[in-house]
Order: C-alpha cells, then sequence, then structure tokens
C-alpha cells in the first residue's frame, strides 16, 4: 500500500483540524448563538466527516479502516438541506427545529441505509479485494452522473433543489430588511451560487480536468479543495457574523432579567416611535442613559428590548437610523454641496470614518458608491 500524501493531503489534515477545532469551540461556547449555532455545528461537523472520508480514500489510508468503503456518496444529500435550514434560521433568533423538518433527510437515511446494508456485511479479505480493484486505475475518469437515475436525483437535482431554497431564504432576508445584506452574508451567497453551479456541472468539470490532467482521482480532488474551501468559508462567515453582533446571532443574556415578552415589545414600540418622531438619533451626543430619562425606564430594560426585537445593540439600532437619514440626504438635491464629511456630522455621527463603517455595514457600499448609485 502506497500512501499519497501533497498539497491535496495537507490541505484536507489542515481544515480537518480547523472543523474540529471550531466544532468544539461551538459546542462548549457559553454563548447561545441561537438556532443557527445547532446548524453551523451540524454542517461543520458533516463537512469534517466527509473531508476525512475523501482523505482515507486519496491518500489510500482506508485500507487501516477498510469497514468504512463504500459508505460515502450521499454526504450532499446531508449536507445540503442543513445549508438550508441554516439560512432559514439566520431570519429569526429565536427559531427552532420542528420534528417535520427530518422528511428532508429521509433521501440521506434511505441512501446510506441501501450503502450500509450492501458494503457492511462484505468483511475482511473480500473488503481489502474490494479496495484493491477501486485502486487499480481501471475506472474510465469520474463516474457519470447523468447515466444514472439515482445519481442524478442524489448528486443533482436534491441538492439544487434544497441550494435555491437556501438562496431563497437570504433573498427574504434582505426584504424584510429593506436593505443591503452585509458582505458576509453576500459572501454566503456566493458560496451557495457556487455550490450550486457545482451541483450542476461538477460532473462535466471532472471529466473535463479528467481528460487535460489524466488523474483518476480527480473528483476526489475537487471534492476536498471544494469542501475545504465551503468549511473554511463558513467559520469565517461565522466569526464575521459574531463581530458584527446582528441580530441572527443574538447573544441570550438576557436570561436572569424579570422583562417579560410583551413588555419588552411593548418598550421597543415607544422608544422607536419616540426615536423616530423626535429625531433623536441626530443628536451625537444621543445614549441609552439619555433615552432611560425620556422614558422613565431602566436602561437595562430597553436594552434587552432593543436586542430582543431587532438583535443588536442599541448603538447599532440607533447607527442603522442615522445611516437610513444619511441615504435620504445622500439623494437629496439640497444637499449636493454638503461633503460626505458634512453629511455624517448632519445626521449624528462624530467622526467620518465612524460613518463609513456604519454605512457600509448597513448598506454594502460606502457613502459615496450609494450616492454615484442614486445619481445614476
Amino acid at each position: 500500500m502506497e500512501i499519497t500524501l501533497n498539497l491535496i493531503s495537507v490541505i484536507s489534515i489542515v481544515t480537518i483540524g480547523l472543523g474540529c477545532f471550531f466544532l468544539l469551540f461551538l459546542l462548549f461556547s457559553k454563548n447561545n448563538f441561537g438556532g443557527s449555532k445547532l446548524m453551523l455545528a451540524a454542517i461543520l461537523t458533516i463537512l469534517t466527516a466527509e473531508l476525512f472520508y475523501d482523505l482515507l480514500i486519496y491518500t489510500q489510508l482506508i485500507y487501516q479502516l477498510p469497514f468504512l468503503f463504500g459508505l460515502s456518496g450521499f454526504g450532499g444529500l446531508l449536507l445540503y438541506p442543513m445549508l438550508f435550514f441554516y439560512t432559514t434560521s439566520l431570519r429569526s433568533s429565536n427559531w427552532q427545529w420542528k420534528w417535520w423538518y427530518s422528511f428532508a433527510f429521509l433521501p440521506f437515511l434511505l441512501g446510506f441505509s441501501y450503502k450500509a446494508v450492501r458494503y457492511l456485511r462484505v468483511q475482511g479479505a473480500d473488503k481489502i479485494e474490494m479496495l484493491d480493484a477501486f485502486y487499480r486505475h481501471t475506472r474510465p475518469g469520474p463516474t457519470d452522473y447523468f447515466s444514472n437515475q439515482m445519481l442524478i436525483w442524489a448528486k443533482v437535482i436534491i441538492p439544487a433543489i434544497f441550494i435555491v431554497g437556501a438562496i431563497y431564504q437570504l433573498r427574504k432576508i434582505k426584504k424584510e430588511e429593506k436593505m443591503a445584506l452585509p458582505f458576509y452574508y453576500r459572501g454566503l451567497q456566493l458560496v451557495l451560487a457556487l455550490a450550486l453551479v457545482y451541483v450542476l456541472a461538477g460532473n462535466f468539470i471532472s471529466k473535463g480536468l479528467y481528460f487535460w490532467l489524466d488523474d483518476n482521482f480527480i473528483e476526489w480532488m475537487l471534492n476536498i479543495g471544494l469542501m475545504a474551501a465551503l468549511l473554511v468559508m463558513m467559520v469565517y462567515l461565522f466569526f464575521k457574523q459574531l463581530e458584527s453582533g446582528n441580530r441572527f446571532f443574538s447573544e441570550k443574556k438576557y436570561k436572569d432579567s424579570n422583562l417579560d415578552k410583551n413588555h419588552s415589545l411593548k418598550y421597543f414600540k415607544q422608544l422607536s416611535q419616540l426615536i423616530e418622531q423626535e429625531q433623536l438619533f441626530l443628536d451625537p451626543n444621543f445614549s441609552l442613559s439619555v433615552l432611560a430619562q425620556k422614558m422613565k425606564v431602566n436602561a437595562k430594560y430597553l436594552s434587552q428590548s432593543i436586542n430582543e426585537n431587532q438583535g443588536q445593540s442599541f448603538s447599532r439600532f440607533i447607527n442603522k437610523q442615522r445611516v437610513e437619514k444619511a441615504k435620504q440626504l445622500l439623494r437629496n438635491p439640497d444637499f449636493d454641496n454638503y461633503s460626505i464629511e458634512g453629511i455624517a456630522i448632519e445626521v449624528g455621527f462624530r467622526s467620518k470614518s465612524a460613518f463609513y463603517k456604519a454605512f457600509k455595514e448597513v448598506t454594502g457600499l460606502s457613502p459615496k458608491e450609494y450616492q454615484s448609485r442614486s445619481d445614476s
């Protein structure tokens, strides 16, 4: 047995290590990141397991664990539903799993059960013979999904349905928020779009690369590269979401509070109306304590109200109000002679840099880019 170790193997090993480390971080984190935490943990588990299996096949380490041979091939039927539910959970910090969601994984259970019955009963020397035959390089390149009805459903149709559904969920978030998605959500959209391209055209890509490179294991290399990229991207997106403090990963830090949901919503409606009517956000000195004094309500309750109903801190909530006002001024011809810094001061920001950062976070564009698009 000749073990294959090269750049692809190293990438796979490093990414598997990253996946395991981050999975442990998620599972043992004291913070509650909502339903998205569960979904992300499941996605990382699936990606790490699939990468591990592909590494075993590609390096021939599968000889050390021959009982696992033949059990792969249906990972997408587990991964893509999870990606769909992950994007669904991003729409609400109170998202909860419902029992009937389990039906989405029925194709995976049926496919895996079929392979398990077929391959697990093969033991000892027979399994080694199957591995020897697999590595004799007699395969005519990548498997043709489109010549097998079961494979076209498992590898193309079902995954594509869930990916399109996941992209649709992100578009719904954009519509509900009535603003451009932050760049890390657009990054997730890009990842899903690339996954859709891979699902629809990956088989043709593998065949093309096979005829070009004449490598019988080109599809395994491609799978490792794409899954490693997806895993790294998911970890990166999570940290950017965690850093942003947005509502999809709202931290449950008020579990010991006496404020119930009804009063929380009541306070939020009151403070929103007060801030909007009196344009309080235009004052750069406006703060949570000032708002609490005006409403004669405990500042902690107001902070909790904003967090639970908008999933963001008071400062981010106010900055969003300021950005919305700035968007109006940037479109208003009466303010054409104002500089960007002048607009920033006009809407309550203390500095140009703070304005740029908040504007980019809310709209995904810089103020100048937004202004030029509005003028065109």
